[in-house]
């Protein structure tokens, strides 16, 4: 158990550490790209970190995370006809980071359910070169993209197509798409780091901060945008 919490206060520890020097150094930079490639770093670097033991590198020690293995592998419960071995701490620790990572799992599997059901219960498909577009019957539906689809109502596509359809493949363009499903992976490892999750909503907001102004570059008239953008997050 104690490896175990080793690790999970290392990595922890790794997360904080890089977030704080993000805030400090590149929070509110406008080089969007840069942003969003070190706070993906800074997630991978926080789980593999706290696997490496520096010092016993050149010694040729165990890692710890043959320590690691080791450790849960003599912490079985042990059944036989004469005796029940009760659980120990380790074991308890272990069912609750199972039971942390499933839920986490089936909110992923239920996400990409949804997404599904929105690209296949479309009324309409428009296909392009870049994209593919899915259009709603339903007014309230906030437009989003996934991968190659955009998908938004028949009303955003009659008012505001351009800026919108404009705005959504700029996340396909730059693959955001794949940043968040990486992200929710590593939430499903890490689910129990609470900078892990202050991360994702960082990067959320880089992937808006670039698809903007990926927007605003095109020659799109930056008034009118940020007043839709103003009018969507009302949800108008």
């Amino acid at each position: 158990m104690k490896n175990i919490l080793t690790y999970i206060l290392l990595s922890s520890i790794c997360s904080g550490a890089f977030s704080f020097a993000y805030k400090i150094i590149a929070s509110k930079d406008s080089f969007f790209t840069a942003n969003r490639l070190t706070i993906l770093g800074s997630l991978i670097a926080s789980i593999l970190l706290p696997f490496i033991s520096w010092s016993s590198l050149s010694k040729g020690e165990a890692s710890p995370i043959n320590e690691l293995i080791y450790a849960v592998n003599l912490n079985e419960i042990v059944v036989s006809a004469s005796t029940i071995t009760p659980p120990n701490w380790s074991s308890a620790l272990i069912t609750v980071y199972v039971v942390g990572a499933t839920l986490i799992l089936l909110i992923l599997i239920g996400s990409l359910v949804g997404i599904a059901r929105s690209i296949f219960g479309a009324d309409k498909v428009i296909r392009t070169e870049n994209y593919t577009l899915l259009l709603h019957k339903k007014s309230n539906l906030k437009p989003f993209s996934w991968m190659s689809y955009i998908i938004l109502s028949h009303q955003d596509y009659e008012n505001h197509r351009k800026e919108i359809i404009m705005h959504e493949n700029a996340h396909i363009h730059f693959r955001h798409s794949w940043d968040i499903l990486l992200l929710h992976i590593i939430a499903t490892i890490q689910w129990f780091n609470p900078f892990v999750w202050l991360w994702k909503a960082e990067l959320r907001r880089v992937h808006e901060y670039q698809a903007d102004q990926y927007v605003l570059q095109s020659g799109i008239n930056a008034q009118l945008y940020q007043l839709l953008l103003i009018k969507k997050s009302v949800g108008d």
